[in-house]
């Protein structure tokens, strides 16, 4: 074989292996993205955070994932949200660009 065919079939498998690799970390980010909090599972979203943090409520009622309603108290909830987001878009960020280097 050529060296170009060679470096060819590299850049190939180079690419398959990133992209994979780009999918099994956004895989994993959803999953991180998940909370138990009160009974329920949610998942956090800037959506989600933005509307906790701006509600003038103290304890908010919130559909879960599977579509039960569940009792939050908005400043421990915002504080778990944001933190776990800000943390888990983070590991995200940094694998990613260990990855895609």
């Amino acid at each position: 074989m050529s060296n170009t065919l060679k470096d060819i079939i590299k850049q190939i498998n180079n690419s398959t292996d990133k992209t994979v690799s780009n999918i099994v970390l956004k895989e994993k980010r959803d999953i991180d993205l998940q909370i138990n909090y009160n009974s329920g599972l949610f998942k956090i979203t800037p959506e989600l955070i933005s509307f906790v943090a701006i509600s003038k409520y103290d304890i908010l009622y919130l559909e879960d994932v599977y579509g039960k309603p569940i009792q939050i108290n908005r400043e421990e909830f915002f504080d778990i949200i944001s933190k776990k987001y800000n943390e888990t878009m983070k590991q995200w960020f940094e694998n990613y660009n260990r990855i895609n280097e």
